[in-house]
């Protein structure tokens, strides 16, 4: 178009142009029209501060250990070039990367797998011995990406070695909570080395055949070392936190669930406390009945929130050992052992229906409804309104 010219003058396409005009009028109409609408629902200052907070962090940035982070990639990409020869040699396959090349090589020697899952492959592995079982752990290690935060931060980092924008305000628009964007530091993987410092030194100087000799494996030897990339500033140090159990907490407050809160007063396993209830029998996490705490764990963790039979199996009830047939009763346990939690749930329904049919305020506990302007609102504990 434009006989290949790197810029396209009006004059070029008159037609374009008047359409582009006319765009960027209603697009103007629109947002004029999208704050007239809003202006009835301002943001409580709180809002803004929080707004402004976000903006200071994210201009602020976080700095980055560019060597740690460039050598992470570098000694992963090493392992995998020697997995992969070690892989190529033992199965005689040009790719054994490849899912279609792998699964006739298994199938040829005995190990047939419909899939090469992560589930999949480790059911394999319990049975798995000789070749099949090192092809089957050298596949493991190729399609771990323990690498791809480090990827991220060398994308993002500046002349300044910070990295931004990890943190955005509003980011889930549902809920308005923040939400975690480019290297996702909501959810790092945890470390457990007991020798973290001395792994860290290995990597960031580069001395890869040490680690690849000293851990059994190199992709979660770096994945543990994700959150030492992180540097705080000069005479800083980072707090790390997180809230315990916060859903279960949170549900069982707005419902006045008491057994759950006594359990959280008393420090009680919750799982173990759940799984008695549901069982009705003492479950003890290394004691009676404790092979019952993960069907109370699971049952927690899925059904809170109205979740069933599916909520389970997203949450891998399957994977867990649990048999398709025990799940409904697990559903139906969970909901017998939480009747609060489950007329929250019907008295929320009956709220919402009737605050949209009335137009009226309702409340339930400390949540309140409202409709404005065609609007649902739902107040929540905190003063944020949910629409």
């Amino acid at each position: 178009f434009n006989l290949g010219g790197m810029r396209n003058p009006p004059a070029s396409d008159p037609d374009g142009w008047e359409q582009f005009i006319s765009y960027n009028r209603r697009d103007v109409e629109v947002e004029l029209a999208i704050h007239d609408r809003l202006a009835d629902f301002p943001l409580p200052a709180s809002e803004w501060d929080t707004y402004a907070l976000d903006q200071n962090v994210n201009d602020t940035g976080i700095r980055l250990d560019q060597v740690l982070v460039d050598h992470a990639v570098a000694c992963d990409r090493q392992h995998r070039a020697t997995t992969l020869a070690r892989a190529q040699e033992l199965t005689g396959l040009e790719n054994p990367n490849s899912p279609i090349q792998l699964k006739e090589w298994l199938a040829a020697h005995g190990a047939p797998l419909q899939s090469l899952t992560k589930d999949e492959v480790a059911a394999a592995l319990d049975t798995a011995t000789g070749e099949v079982r090192e092809v089957l752990l050298l596949r493991g290690e190729l399609a771990k990406s323990s690498v791809k935060k480090y990827e991220a931060m060398q994308h993002v980092t500046g002349r300044d070695e910070r990295g931004r924008g990890f943190l955005q305000f509003y980011g889930a628009g549902r809920t308005g909570r923040f939400a975690g964007r480019l290297v996702q530091v909501q959810n790092l993987p945890r470390n457990y080395l007991p020798d973290l410092a001395e792994a860290r030194s290995l990597v960031r100087t580069g001395d890869f055949e040490a680690v690849e000799l000293l851990y059994d494996s190199v992709p979660n030897t770096l994945s543990q070392l994700i959150r030492t990339a992180f540097i705080p500033s000069d005479g800083h140090r980072f707090v790390v936190a997180d809230f315990s159990a916060i859903e279960a907490r949170v549900i069982a407050w707005l419902a006045g669930e008491t057994t759950t809160l006594e359990a959280f007063r008393d420090g009680k396993d919750l799982y173990c406390e759940t799984a008695s209830r549901m069982f009705g029998v003492p479950v003890d996490k290394h004691g009676a009945n404790a092979e019952l705490r993960q069907k109370g764990k699971i049952a927690v963790l899925a059904c809170g929130y109205q979740g069933g039979v599916g909520a389970l199996k997203a949450m891998g009830a399957l994977r867990m050992g649990l048999a398709e047939s025990e799940l409904q009763p697990l559903v139906d346990a969970w909901r017998a052992a939480n009747p609060s939690v489950v007329q929250l749930w019907a008295d929320i329904n009956a709220a919402a229906i009737e605050t949209i049919s009335t137009r009226q305020p309702t409340s339930v506990g400390a949540l309140t409804f409202t409709v404005e302007s065609g609007i649902m609102f739902i107040r929540l504990p905190s003063g944020r309104r949910l629409a």
